[in-house]
């Protein structure tokens, strides 16, 4: 009998995640990482980061699990910092990247069952100067309902009968 480890059930999730955002034909790289160093040539960027985890136990045998994730969104614009129309037009752009980004996430919200809920909880959008030109980000904040049952058989009874309300049915 094979069990779901704690670390396929995050593995899992964040896979889904990516495999939705790639849908997203503007994004030139979509990776779970930290952003890094900004290589202008693989812009657009989504970079998918776990923020934390809370747990609930539901009973002896089930637990609920609140997995926060960030994705950061990138655009560069190249040019000159000092505002002009190509900023206006980089900054809008990078919003309709974004607003992409949260249409491919809410659309499907169980990521194909891999996560009982997908919830976006936040967007914050900025723009920050540098030498190459301009970087406008946008930051998508999302909690993922998943259950995890420990020491239970992933393909058995128990992870087949829980339910979306996270509930043992």
């Amino acid at each position: 009998m094979s069990y779901q480890s704690y670390q396929a059930m995050v593995e899992g999730a964040l896979d889904a995640i990516v495999a939705r955002l790639q849908t997203v034909q503007a994004l030139k790289t979509v990776a779970i990482t930290e952003p890094g160093k900004l290589d202008v040539g693989r812009m657009p960027a989504a970079y998918v980061m776990l923020d934390k985890d809370m747990v609930k136990r539901g009973t002896r045998f089930l637990e609920e699990h609140t997995i926060s994730v960030i994705i950061s969104v990138i655009r560069v614009v190249r040019g000159t910092a000092h505002g002009g129309v190509e900023q206006v037009q980089g900054f809008q752009d990078g919003v309709a990247l974004v607003s992409a980004c949260y249409d491919a996430l809410a659309t499907e919200r169980t990521l194909g069952g891999a996560v009982n809920d997908l919830t976006i909880t936040a967007v914050e959008y900025g723009r920050t100067p540098l030498d190459v030109g301009v970087v406008f980000w946008g930051e998508l904040q999302v909690d993922i309902r998943a259950a995890y049952a420990p020491g239970q058989p992933a393909d058995g009874t128990l992870m087949q009968k829980v339910t979306s309300a996270g509930q043992i049915g």
